[in-house]
């Protein structure tokens, strides 16, 4: 959860999932991280922590041009320290009118700073398209990485010429595997809906795509960012932690019915 305005030793150790009691030490930045400092600077209860999180967006990069093969350099991959792990999400806006589109939009060659997705496997976009004859497309998916460094190039290739923006969340709190798995949803409407399943004291994430430059509500998770990169599209992220154990939602709505899609992942 987010740090309140006067949080103690033992909030800050419980954000980052360590055990407390706990020695505040520069040999582990994490806690420097947490407070937005490096580790030349002092730490200062409650200040340093004040309305900090342990689920941070590191940068925020796009679009690419519209294609197949889509690479962003020099990425901020913020602190890098022990059992890091970046959820990258990548959102995807537009297509050629013209272009037919596969029952799967695979992302393929897949690295960030060099390495693949953790565990392997294919992603594809929970995407919503306006047809062929459309220029519309809107898709949305995320993988984890354990990356090494503070910053680096992310690439990979998708399965329709698009334009894409990425996201990197950076967060020492989850293990590697999505727990309750990537679901997501699709609709022309106002609202879309991805369901999915909690651990007690774990993370939900969510990103969200819409082709209407409108601010988007989030609800069941608390939204982080929102951009618009590409012209008549809208893009958010947002976070719920801690999670109680069982079925858990994460919906995106704006003021206009249009295409839009959402991606949800929950992590223990």
């Amino acid at each position: 959860m987010t740090l309140g305005s006067t949080p103690q030793p033992a909030d800050v150790v419980a954000e980052l999932g360590l055990v407390f009691p706990y020695t505040f030490q520069k040999s582990d930045p994490r806690p420097w991280w947490l407070a937005d400092l490096t580790t030349a600077s002092s730490i200062v209860f409650p200040t340093s922590f004040a309305n900090k999180s342990a689920v941070k967006v590191m940068d925020t990069v796009g679009p690419s041009a519209l294609g197949t093969s889509h690479s962003f350099a020099g990425v901020n991959f913020g602190l890098d320290y022990t059992n890091r792990i970046l959820v990258v999400y990548v959102f995807a806006q537009s297509k050629n009118a013209g272009a037919s589109v596969p029952a799967q939009v695979l992302v393929s060659s897949w690295t960030v700073g060099g390495v693949g997705p953790d565990g392997g496997g294919s992603y594809g976009f929970f995407y919503q398209s306006g047809g062929t004859a459309s220029s519309i497309f809107c898709g949305a998916l995320s993988a984890p990485f354990i990356v090494s460094g503070t910053s680096g190039t992310i690439s990979f290739n998708t399965g329709i010429a698009t334009r894409c923006s990425v996201i990197v969340v950076s967060t020492p709190r989850i293990t590697n595997d999505a727990l309750g798995g990537f679901t997501g949803g699709f609709n022309v409407g106002t609202s879309v809906t991805a369901n999915n399943t909690a651990v007690a004291n774990g993370i939900l994430m969510a990103g969200t795509v819409r082709n209407a430059a409108q601010t988007i509500t989030m609800t069941g998770v608390t939204k982080q960012t929102e951009f618009s990169h590409v012209a008549g599209y809208q893009c958010a992220w947002g976070t719920a932690y801690p999670t109680s154990a069982g079925a858990i939602s994460a919906t995106a709505s704006g003021a206009s019915s249009v295409n839009e899609a959402i991606e949800s992942s929950t992590w223990g």
